[in-house]
């Protein structure tokens, strides 16, 4: 099988370096029940922007998420797209992508050296 058009072995094994990951399920969280993100009149892309920053010592915490979308904030579209874009990024990082290639969209406003800190 593929995943993001590389080969499963490629996959996995990079899945291996992953010290830790976290998924959780609106659903069944009592906190969230359910959920999406909204920002208030007054909140600007940078609000999102900010949201999606990397944190950690080496910026080693990535986030995704309805909210972390500017053209699909608060959708599930919006969830699933930032995903992919997430995903892909950190594909590229291991070298398992080009730099750009050709499945690369314009969903995702911020590129990969915005998301990496270093805005242009």
């Amino acid at each position: 099988g593929r995943v993001l058009g590389l080969d499963d072995s490629k996959v996995r094994a990079a899945i291996l370096d992953v010290a830790a990951a976290e998924i959780t399920s609106w659903r069944d969280d009592p906190h969230t029940r359910g959920s999406y993100a909204y920002l208030p009149p007054e909140a600007t892309p940078h609000d999102v922007d900010a949201l999606a920053e990397p944190v950690g010592s080496r910026r080693q915490i990535r986030f995704c998420g309805e909210a972390t979308s500017h053209s699909h904030l608060a959708t599930a579209a919006g969830a699933y797209l930032s995903g992919v874009a997430e995903a892909r990024r950190l594909m590229r990082a291991q070298g398992f992508l080009p730099v750009i290639d050709d499945d690369d969209d314009d969903d995702d406003e911020r590129d990969d050296d915005e998301r990496d800190g270093e805005k242009k």
